[in-house]
């Protein structure tokens, strides 16, 4: 064999090995970083629920009236609810459609996340 197609065959092997470690690490950091970041969106939105939850219970003193109003929920989620539908003009009620959806989207990937939230009264007893 030639020392031209020795040399071309070692350049071709050490290429698609530098290509294929490059892609799995690429592959790795982009996962890592991808998962940072929805840990840490996961985060904020579990912690501004935990702060209106405290607020709401310090206020009420209960949760019975939290218990199955999905409308509060929301609510406590950040998801606005339209109550004002017939002030609105054409444009804001656009506005608040796209609104609505983009809270509602960050109200279902929360309660996504499989994460489960238990509410505690004052003497730490849970609430069913």
């Amino acid at each position: 064999m030639k020392l031209f197609y020795k040399f071309f065959f070692a350049f071709c092997i050490t290429s698609f090995v530098a290509v294929g470690l490059m892609l799995s690490l690429i592959t790795v950091n982009l996962s890592t970083s991808f998962n940072d970041f929805v840990n840490e969106a996961e985060h904020k939105q579990v912690s501004n629920l935990k702060s209106r939850i405290v607020s709401y219970y310090r206020d009420n003193g209960s949760w019975q009236r939290l218990k199955g109003n999905e409308p509060l929920w929301k609510e406590m989620l950040g998801a606005k609810v339209n109550s004002n539908a017939a002030d609105s003009t054409p444009t804001s009620n656009r506005q608040n459609a796209t609104e609505t959806n983009d809270n509602l989207l960050a109200l279902s990937s929360l309660l996504q996340t499989q994460k489960r939230l238990s509410l505690y009264d004052v003497d730490k007893h849970k609430k069913d």
